[in-house]
């Protein structure tokens, strides 16, 4: 290694990842995470944007964004199992409570549909237009229902 070059450890320090995890616990705020880590009031004031910046902070925060969302995720059959468990320990309403949402998410409910329609029919010929009109209504809707 050349004479006036610097040797960069690409391992994150510990102030570093206190100041990350400040960063993210404080809803984002550089200058307080700054601080918290132990980096002087001056300094925190006006270099937390640069600590942002920094390659390897940039890559600790990612990876920390993304394993909490690896936490927090419900995926679609956690949620089904879960429901499932809420199902099979309860009795009454909570249990068709969990069955009902299982089925929406699975695309097995549709809500009833209604049609009130108050016709006069004074004919045969009128009953035939209304069969008509109503056959035509169906097929039109006919998949939501």
């Amino acid at each position: 290694m050349s004479k006036g070059r610097r040797r960069y450890d690409h391992r994150i320090t510990e102030k570093q990842k206190k100041f990350c995890e400040a960063y993210l616990a404080n809803g984002r705020n550089a200058r307080a995470a700054a601080r918290e880590a132990g980096y002087g009031k001056s300094y925190a004031g006006n270099k937390s944007g640069e600590i942002l910046k920094s390659t390897i902070v940039k890559q600790y925060l990612r990876k920390r964004l993304q394993k909490a969302d690896k936490q927090l995720e419900a995926t679609f059959d956690w949620k089904l199992r879960r429901l499932k468990q809420i199902a099979d320990s309860h009795e009454n309403n909570i249990a068709v409570s969990a069955i009902a949402e299982m089925n929406k998410m699975q695309g097995h409910y549709s809500p009833d549909k209604h049609v009130n329609a108050n016709i006069n029919i004074n004919s045969d010929a009128d009953l035939i237009q209304v069969r008509d009109v109503m056959r035509k209504i169906t097929e039109k809707h006919e998949k939501d229902y």
